[in-house]
């Protein structure tokens, strides 16, 4: 996949984003490797926290 490096990188963040939202942190072997799971940690952190204020808001609605 060297003609297509954007591609090889979604793929990588794709597959690191499924893995840490899974409960599974993958070991980077160099730097690039390291920024994508950093990135990938942190988007999924922000949908986590994102889908349990939905949650509240949700119940806060209901509650009314």
């Amino acid at each position: 996949m060297d003609r297509l490096p954007s591609l090889n990188g979604l793929l990588v963040w794709g597959a690191t984003f499924y893995l840490v939202t899974h409960g599974i942190v993958p070991p980077a072997a160099t730097a690039a490797e390291a920024r994508d799971l950093t990135s990938a940690y942190c988007l999924a952190g922000a949908a986590w926290v994102r889908a349990g204020l939905l949650r509240a808001a949700a119940w806060a609605g209901w509650a009314r």
